[in-house]
């Protein structure tokens, strides 16, 4: 009897086990998938040809899904897997409205990756800045409230959330991020701001008072506690599709970029090789941090890449520092650590890639 009693707890209590929902999420690597095969050209203008070169850059993934109490159990011994309680997954916002944000910084991310690729090279392209919208909130020690390594979120998360729009500082206009600068020139950490904004989906303005940080690296400049997403509109010579499904997020914007440059430009960045790249990319040519380094290194190792570059903004401590993505690399991996899309293409030149003429970028580009 006892036997029999045992052989129906166990898998009842796996189908209970299955059956519940806790509130905690995974996040797991995904995929590393080359972005030539995604790409396309509308049109091109007279004189100016695709070069189909050897070697391919890949873009890379995380998988993610709400978790039961068996997956949530299991889950909390794979290293390779982090897992994620609902403010670390969304912050403050909901599910539906995080998964809109994420779809619209890819689309923004393309553009973004067409006009650097474009000026890269030469052509004529002309970005302009649209409105102040939170990419993400910081806390006081420079992470994304999301990130496992916050201490103490800044006292604007109390206010703001990812996607909002902000409007005025101090009662001056700020319909763009380079509106915003000479606003924050003038006060030091710790004054307080007056914020009007406006949150996602919503066209109601509201205000909030609190105080500003010191910047980490910056002792001396004073922040709000955001980065700004890219919102800019672009005037390009020629437009480019990239088929990325219904993947989300502004961290393939990097390899999109450098995709476009090996596509317009004769020979071969990659020397031939399959090369994994993230990070995201500011109009300025500066590479920005990105979530899940670990788990997309895990990918690429599992895809066969040999060479992963990844943002220098990542910083060496933390989960998704660069210490955690060389311990995930072990020696199948080389992980390259980047600022800038010129620190990629001298990079990729380093290991065989074919040399570009063009005129680099100025990087330089900073939070608020």
């Amino acid at each position: 009897m006892p036997l029999a009693v045992v052989g129906l707890a166990v898998p009842l209590g796996a189908l209970i086990a299955n059956s519940i929902v806790v509130e905690h999420w995974s996040f797991g690597p995904g995929s590393a998938a080359a972005v030539g095969s995604r790409l396309a050209f509308e049109s091109l203008p007279e004189g100016v040809t695709e070069d189909d070169s050897d070697g391919q850059f890949l873009f890379v993934t995380v998988t993610g899904s709400h978790l039961n109490v068996l997956q949530y159990t299991l889950g909390r011994s794979d290293d390779d897997l982090r897992i994620l309680d609902r403010r670390q997954r969304f912050g403050d916002s909901k599910p539906t409205q995080e998964r809109e944000i994420d779809l619209q910084m890819m689309r923004d991310a393309k553009d973004v990756a067409e006009y650097v690729a474009y000026k890269r090279l030469g052509f004529d392209a002309v970005l302009r800045p649209g409105e102040l919208v939170v990419g993400q909130v910081l806390c006081l020690n420079g992470v994304r409230i999301t990130d496992t390594a916050c201490t103490t979120p800044a006292p604007a998360a109390e206010f703001l959330e990812r996607g909002a729009t902000i409007t005025a500082v101090d009662g001056v206009a700020t319909p763009t991020i380079e509106d915003l600068a000479p606003v924050m020139a003038k006060h030091e950490p710790g004054d307080t701001v007056m914020v009007r904004f406006r949150s996602p989906n919503s066209t109601d303005e509201r205000e909030a008072t609190f105080r500003t940080f010191a910047s980490p690296e910056e002792p001396q400049r004073a922040l709000i506690g955001f980065t700004a997403h890219d919102t800019y509109s672009v005037e390009l010579p020629f437009r480019a599709s990239i088929d990325t499904d219904e993947i989300g997020g502004p961290s393939a914007g990097l390899a999109f970029t450098l995709t476009l440059i090996d596509r317009l430009s004769a020979g071969s960045l990659t020397g031939g090789r399959r090369v994994a790249v993230t990070g995201t990319i500011r109009e300025d040519g500066s590479v920005g941090a990105i979530g899940g380094l670990r788990q997309k290194t895990v990918a690429v190792r599992q895809a066969g890449a040999k060479f992963f570059i990844v943002p220098l903004e990542q910083g060496e401590d933390g989960v998704d520092g660069l210490d955690a993505a060389r311990a995930a690399a072990g020696s199948a991996v080389e992980i390259i650590p980047v600022a800038t899309l010129e620190d990629a293409l001298r990079e990729l030149v380093k290991r065989g890639g074919v040399p570009i003429a063009g005129t680099p970028l100025v990087s330089g580009a900073q939070p608020g």
